[in-house]
């Protein structure tokens, strides 16, 4: 598992949802988790904004 200030890669998306924004291929570091996902900050430059992923779709960078 993951712990928070780990830089991450996102490496897949396993619930892809029609119009919604990939973050494939991009990194960010971890701020944290919330019961089983992986809350990832930084993919949105200037922005204090978080996202929860899978363990599956993240690995290290």
């Amino acid at each position: 598992m993951f712990k928070k200030g780990d830089t991450v890669r996102i490496a897949r998306d396993l619930f892809p949802e029609e119009g919604s924004r990939s973050f494939v291929g991009q990194t960010g570091e971890v701020a944290g988790t919330v019961g089983n996902s992986v809350v990832v900050s930084g993919l949105d430059p200037g922005s204090s904004q978080k996202y929860g992923f899978d363990p599956d779709e993240v690995e290290p960078a």
